[in-house]
Formats: C-alpha cells, structure tokens, sequence
C-alpha cells in the first residue's frame, strides 16, 4: 500500500469512527457516563452533586438480595438520582423522589392497604436494616410477576453524616470537621419514598415478593 493509499484509509478510517460517535444517542452517552461514574463510586467512593456516597454504601445499594425491599437500582441509576436529587439534598431535604423516565426497577415496598386481596398469596415476618438494626417488617408473597411492580421512579435520602456509621473517622481536629462536613447518602431505591423501616408498624408498609414465573 502507497503512503497516499495509507493516508486515505487512515481518514475514512477517522470519518467512520467520528460517524459512530455521531451515532450515539445522547441517552446512550449519557447513561455510558453514569455508568463510568457508578464504576469509580463502588471501587473507592465519591461525590455526586455534592453528596458524599461510601463504596460501602453503594455496594449494598445496588447488591440488595430479594425480599428485602425494593429490587436494586442500577450503580448508574444511583448516580441519576443523585443528580436529579442533589440540589434538595444539599437544601436541607432528607428525602427526595425523582422521576427518570426510564425503568429503575421494581417498587416491592409499599402500603399492605395498596395491595388486593386476590393477589395475596402468603405473608410473612422477615428482618429489614434500619441505621444498622434489625427491624422485623411484614413481607407480601403475591401471585403477580415482577414486571406488575415496574417503576419509573426512584428516591433517595440523604443528610449529615453519623461517624457512628463510617470508618477511618478522623479523631480530632479539622481533619474530622472537614471529613463530616457535608451530606452523606442513606440510601436510593426504586420507587417512592416510604416511611422508616421503624415506622412501618404505624404506617402500614410491607415488602413484597412476586410470584416466581416468568415476566413476559
């Protein structure tokens, strides 16, 4: 090949790869960036919006297993929420929704009042975390598929950070002022904001667990 045949394959080799990124919806740039976001945020934590999320944190958040609550959110769709909801974390506001308007993921905690009898198909008593207790919470077995509980919602809560329930705190110091400072990540789940898990008693809110078939 002529060095001008080289320079030739070279620049339509350059207009198909600038074609590509052309290609690339904006969702799809947007979403790959969320993604590289959520990747450094589970390898050593970070910041979104102002924020402050733990890789601890965000390793529970979006590793949840089934029967616990809400399905997990996608390590990206923890960092939208967060964007989406920052600017009222960082007013003051512990609990915020969103909406993304795209799936988030199922909404499996809800009120039991919310829930027709016909598609109960067991209920029983299981644990649930709250601030790092154990709190025993009603769980709902249904006769309904997991696609019935698809949202498009999310939530998160956030608000000052608890040295009782972080590591490597600083002793003393402007290094311990500097370190607390700020608002922490409690936790982001599809679906809409509930009460906690504490109060579930008062308010009437159950987990769920749909019906072990396949979705369609």
């Amino acid at each position: 090949m002529t060095d001008i045949n080289k320079h030739v394959a070279r620049y339509f080799n350059f207009i198909s790869i600038e074609e590509k990124k052309r290609q690339l919806t904006q969702s799809e740039v947007s979403q790959r960036k969320l993604g590289q976001k959520a990747a450094r945020l589970l390898a050593r934590g970070g910041k979104v919006k102002g924020i402050t999320v733990s890789k601890d944190a965000m390793k529970h958040l979006t590793d949840r297993k089934p029967g616990q609550g809400s399905t997990p959110m996608e390590p990206a769709d923890v960092v939208r929420q967060l964007k989406l909801a920052g600017k009222d974390h960082k007013d003051g506001q512990v609990a915020v929704d969103a909406e993304h308007g795209r799936t988030t993921g199922t909404a499996l905690v809800m009120k039991r009042s919310e829930i027709p009898d016909e598609h109960v198909v067991n209920t029983s008593a299981v644990m649930k975390k709250d601030a790092g207790q154990d709190v025993s919470v009603t769980n709902v077995q249904t006769n309904q598929p997991e696609s019935a509980y698809k949202t498009t919602k999310g939530f998160s809560a956030a608000g000052p950070k608890d040295p009782k329930f972080m590591k490597n705190v600083p002793k003393q110091g402007r290094a311990r002022k500097k370190f607390l400072s700020g608002k922490t990540l409690y936790t982001a789940a599809p679906g809409e904001i509930a009460p906690r898990v504490t109060e579930w008693g008062d308010s009437g809110h159950v987990t769920i667990t749909p019906a072990k078939f396949n979705n369609p």
